[in-house]
């Protein structure tokens, strides 16, 4: 395996305001019954969405939505665990982790669930999955002492290494097989790129940098540290440079998803003396647009989030109507 230091980044500040100049959106409710909207995990190509929700006993229920319908794939009641789900592909195989008395990674197929073991540890999370199936996470080693990436494929899952490092944890996968690495020593947590054996630090901002999603141009987001100021920031790495998307003023913001367009959503939030406050963002071409300017008029929803999108620019988060909370789907309309 090669190790390769990548020195040309550059770390950006963006400085960057809404634009009006949007495109025309028609927004549907992903319908929830009265359970309560944990989190949305990923969108597939044609719309379909995976997440969690809670219901009043407490429960963990991770859920499939697509073409209107709510199909429940597994329920956990509580002190049982709960379950985070962590990805959806095109073929609509979900991965994530139960999270019990320990981490166990799975992948769910048309109502069947796969345990993925580990590499030798009792606890392992999977975190990506490509359109081939390929799935790639992180697991602990015997004696659970460190954490090193895999990459599952054919039903074996191979421990990709740390590579000097302290841990390592790969968090995304494209179809071309990049994979996105979380490298960590003592200096902190730096973005890399593992690509069929070649290792490559792309670098960080702040202290830490840590990479969520992947493009096929192999373009990522994610969030890192603040440098002109404090807190979680979200970063787009554009093939050459780590660019900070945060906005001055925001308490935190944080990006989980790309798509092969190089349109980026992610979510921000302010904390202040009278409360807090938070909605998601649009960043494609250089501008940055607040999820809220997309909202048809009058559709009576404020914006809480901005999780996903996908190839087609629709866009999956949570938002609140009606005084609760509830996931929406963003969708464009065509000329």
């Amino acid at each position: 395996m090669k190790t390769t230091a990548l020195t040309s980044f550059v770390t950006s500040w963006i400085c960057v305001t809404a634009s009006a100049a949007a495109a025309s959106y028609v927004i549907t409710e992903i319908q929830t019954h009265e359970n309560y909207a944990a989190g949305l995990s990923g969108i597939t190509e044609r719309g379909a969405v995976v997440g969690t929700l809670s219901d009043d006993d407490d429960d963990s229920i991770a859920f499939l939505w697509k073409n209107g319908s709510l199909q429940e794939i597994g329920r956990l009641s509580r002190g049982q665990g709960y379950f985070d789900i962590l990805g959806i592909n095109r073929r609509e195989e979900i991965i994530g982790d139960f999270n019990g008395t320990n981490n166990r990674a799975f992948l769910w197929q048309t109502g069947t669930v796969q345990y993925l073991g580990s590499l030798g540890g009792s606890s392992a999370v999977a975190y990506g999955i490509n359109d081939h199936g390929d799935i790639v996470g992180a697991s602990t080693l015997a004696g659970d002492n460190t954490w090193h990436p895999f990459l599952y494929r054919k039903a074996t899952m191979v421990d990709l290494g740390v590579f000097g490092g302290r841990d390592a944890f790969a968090f995304a996968i494209n179809n071309k097989r990049q994979v996105v690495i979380e490298h960590q020593n003592e200096t902190g947590n730096r973005l890399a790129v593992y690509d069929d054996g070649d290792f490559r630090i792309i670098g960080k901002i702040g202290n830490w940098t840590t990479g969520q999603a992947i493009n096929q141009a192999g373009h990522i987001v994610g969030e890192c540290e603040g440098v002109v100021e404090p807190g979680k920031h979200a970063f787009y790495y554009d093939g050459q440079r780590l660019i900070d998307l945060h906005v001055p003023g925001e308490t935190f913001s944080g990006s989980r998803s790309i798509n092969n367009r190089d349109e980026i959503v992610g979510s921000w939030g302010i904390e202040g003396r009278i409360g807090s406050r938070g909605g998601g963002f649009l960043y494609r071409n250089g501008v940055r647009t607040e999820i809220s300017e997309l909202l048809p008029t009058g559709s009576g929803w404020s914006v809480l989030s901005a999780d996903y999108v996908n190839d087609a620019g629709q866009i999956a988060g949570v938002g609140v109507r009606d005084g609760v909370r509830r996931f929406y789907l963003l969708t464009p309309l065509k000329p």
